[in-house]
Parts: structure tokens; sequence; C-alpha cells
């Protein structure tokens, strides 16, 4: 630890006296000033041994169990629901069978109680000769030919995969950190305007399997679906222009698909209300949450609706189809402000396999993330204030987040998407960051944000009018 004795200023009291050098820091101590540094190095020494002490019983604790068990319980799921499909799909097809086999002896009878009836009368009559018999005989072979003789029908097992496959995936190959940085318009761009081909201040996006894109489509107060490669869109929610009826939007803000694909559902922020539309008829469905100023929804793997209460600063979790309309605050709810059990404006949000709640604080310039269950939220994105270092946000929007834990958000007034890394104290820009403007680099307040299965942004560039496509860079 230290070295022998000699004269010179003590590195604490900056006296000179007798001095011994620490071999460690290499600064010289007085005797007294020795000792207390031994005290600070052997305090900091019990410190590392107590830490170790708990993580071996963590390992102790740990050990022989699964090191995650999101992770099996994923894999359970899994074979629950195929084994779910494969005897739905089994009961299906005896069914189909059953009725088939029912229906043919149904016309078998039918026809017998003819022959039945025929016979009885020839014998009532006593009115047959060798003909008649040899021609009823035949009647016979052949039903009873028909009920020997199977159906036409044979089980069909086809080569393509019933069930979704499952494995373990490394999650540092499979997920990218790099994307064409110039974007590619996939809807409107051609100026504001309430044409098919044009958007008015778009707001949110989501996009389905047949990357068919969902737009808010905000001023024209409808909601819009361009198909892929279209060069036009059609009108999905919204159809009788600005208005208050129940086939009338004011002001959408974000529209989501539910888990059927059966029903579109719209925040329609200035009428206070959210509302549903058939995907398959195109009709409203009505009103499914009133008195609500929203903006963000999401859904989550168990059907819950998620969505941000601007007027209450809180997000709500509902079950959506009960009898009675039930909720649930899930993050916020202590009135506006930015301690850690509060939001300040919320607008955009994400939900994760174990419900774990994504916020963008869009007024607290900060990304939370509030775990089921907890009363207060953990920044993980911002919170240092407005502005445009990589450690701030300003007025942050369209959220995502990976496997990993990585937050990607839409930086608005900073036109720029952002990577947080999970843990991290700073992001990191991913698209834009090249000034407000209109070119394929560059970025317009952007807002709405979409990222499909193949790590594809979407992004509501909405002061252009357009949605980009910024693809990943395989």
């Amino acid at each position: 630890m230290a070295t022998a004795t000699s004269k010179s200023r003590c590195f604490i009291c900056s006296k000179e006296n007798a001095t011994t050098k620490c071999s460690g820091c290499e600064n010289e101590f007085c005797f007294n000033h020795l000792l207390e540094h031994r005290q600070e190095l052997s305090k900091e020494f019990d410190y590392l041994e107590n830490r170790r002490n708990n993580f071996q019983q963590t390992l102790t604790e740990q050990n022989p169990n699964p090191y995650d068990y999101s992770l099996l319980e994923e894999i359970n799921q899994w074979e629950k629901n195929s084994i779910e499909k494969i005897q739905q799909t089994a009961d299906d097809t005896r069914r189909m069978l059953t009725e088939c086999i029912n229906e043919k002896i149904k016309e078998i009878e039918i026809e017998m109680n003819k022959l039945t009836e025929q016979l009885k009368n020839i014998r009532y009559e006593n009115d047959f000769n060798e003909i008649d018999i040899i021609q009823f005989e035949q009647i016979l072979d052949d039903l009873e030919d028909k009920f020997r003789r199977p159906l036409n029908f044979s089980v069909k097992k086809e080569e393509s995969e019933f069930i979704e496959r499952i494995s373990l995936a490394n999650l540092s190959s499979t997920i990218h950190t790099k994307w064409e940085q110039n974007g590619v318009t996939v809807a409107g761009g051609k100026g504001k305007g309430h044409a098919m081909n044009q958007l008015s201040s778009p707001y949110g996006v989501y996009v389905d399997r047949d990357e068919t894109v969902y737009i808010a489509d905000q001023n024209n107060h409808r909601v819009v679906a361009w198909e892929r490669d279209s060069t036009g869109s059609r009108i999905v929610a919204g159809t009788n222009g600005e208005g208050n009826d129940n086939s009338q939007l004011c002001s959408p803000l974000h529209a989501i698909v539910d888990k059927q694909n059966s029903y579109l559902i719209v925040s329609d922020s200035k009428n206070r209300r959210v509302v549903r539309w058939s995907l398959r008829t195109g009709s409203t469905c009505g009103t499914i949450i009133p008195s609500i100023y929203c903006c963000g929804l999401a859904m989550d793997n168990d059907g819950y609706l998620y969505v941000t209460d601007l007027d209450r600063d809180e997000v709500r979790r509902y079950k959506i189809g009960e009898l009675t309309l039930t909720s649930k605050v899930v993050a916020g709810g202590n009135g506006k402000g930015s301690r850690l059990d509060q939001l300040n404006s919320p607008s955009f949000i994400f939900v994760d396999q174990n419900q774990t709640v994504y916020v963008s604080d869009s007024c607290n310039h900060r990304v939370m993330k509030w775990i089921k269950g907890t009363k207060t939220g953990i920044v993980i994105a911002g919170g240092h204030g407005e502005g445009n270092a990589l450690n701030q946000l300003v007025f942050p929007r369209g959220i995502f987040v990976d496997e990993l834990g990585c937050i990607y958000v839409v930086d608005c007034r900073n036109n720029r998407i952002m990577r947080w890394a999970k843990g991290t104290q700073e992001g990191t820009v991913i698209i834009g960051g090249n000034e407000r403007g209109s070119r394929t680099n560059q970025l317009n307040v952007p807002i709405g944000l979409y990222c499909d299965g193949d790590y594809n942004f979407y992004i509501v560039d909405s002061g252009n009018n357009r949605v980009q496509k910024f693809s990943r860079i395989k």
C-alpha cells in the first residue's frame, strides 16, 4: 500500500511533515491523514465485498432457474396458442366431415322411403312380376353401394406452415442501427390540400401487414388509407367532412387497427371522443370512449386499449367489448407537472408485451417509462430541458421501443428521429437532423412514427404534408 516515510506536503492538509506515499493513488499523506485514507479505502473495499456477496446471493437464488422468465412465458404461450389452433382446425374439419356424412345418409334415407312406399303399394295390389323385382333389386343395390361408397373427400395436408415457427434469435444480430437517410414518399407530398393525393397537417400513422398506410389527416377531418405503391388514397373514416355526427370527425390525431384487423379506432380529438369504424363496411360503429381529449392510441397483445388524455395529463387503459366501460390510470393522473408521478401533455404511447407503458411527455420534453403497477415513471430519454443537444428533446411525439429496450422517438421541433439505447444518458440521431426542409433527407415538424416488422420507419412529415418511409439498411 504505502512506501517508506519521507518529508513532504500532505495531500490532505498540505502541511510539510513526515509523509508516506500511497502506492495506489501515489499521493503523500501525513500519519493522521494516512489513517483516514486507509479507513476510506477500507470502506470502499467493504462496499465491494457487499456487492460481491449480494450478487452471489442473487446467483444462488436464481440457479437453477432460467435467466429470463419472459422468454419462457412467450414459448409457453406459443405452445398454448399453437395447440389451440390445431385443436380448433381439427374440430372444424371433423364438424364438416360429420355434416357431409349426415347429408349423405339423409339423401339415402329419402330414396329408401320412396322405395319402401313403392314396395308397400305393389305388395298391397299384388301387382308385380320378374321385371319389377329386378328393377327394385337394382335400386336397392345402388342405395347399398352409395352407402358403402366413401365420400369424395380426402384429408389435405398443405406443405405451408400451419403455425408460426418459433426459435431463439440473437437480438444483437437482428436489430439493425442504420437506415437510409433519404426517405421515400408513400403518401401525400403533393402540397397541402383535400384531394385524394394530398394531405393537410397529417398527425398519426399506422401501417398494416399489407403495407397499407393509415393516416390521421387532421385538417381534412378524415382518416385515409394509402395502398402500397398507390398514387392516391381512400377515405376509411370521416366520410362527410368536419362535424360531430356519427359519420364525421373533427381534427383526428391518431388511428390504429385492432388485433383482428376488423376495426379502425380513431382519436377524434376536437369532438372529445374515441370512435370505431368498420374496415369491412366502411361505416361508423359509434363512440367507444366519450368525454376525452385523446391524442395517442395503443393496443397490447391482450386487446387492452391505451389512450392519452390531454385534459387530465394521464394515460388510461380500457377493456373494449365489455357491457360496462372500465378503465384504469396506468401513467400520470396526478395533475399537470414535471414530477416523476406527473405528465404534461402526453402525446403518443407505446406498450410492450409486459404492459409497460412508454409515454412521450411532450411539454416536459422527455420520454417516460411506467412499469405495470407502479405509481411513478422513469425518465428514459430527454428530461434535460428544451434544446437540441443529444441529451435533450423538444416536444417529443411518435415513439417505438424495440426488443432490446432501445427508444426511438420523434424529436418534433428538432426535425429529427432519435435512438436512445437502454440506460444511456444521450441519444443518437438516426434520421433527419439536417435542418428543417423538404428534401428527401430533411423533415419539417415530424409527428407520427410507425416501425414495421422489418424495422422500416414511416414518419409523418407534417409540415411537408407527406409520409416518408426510411428503410432499414440490410
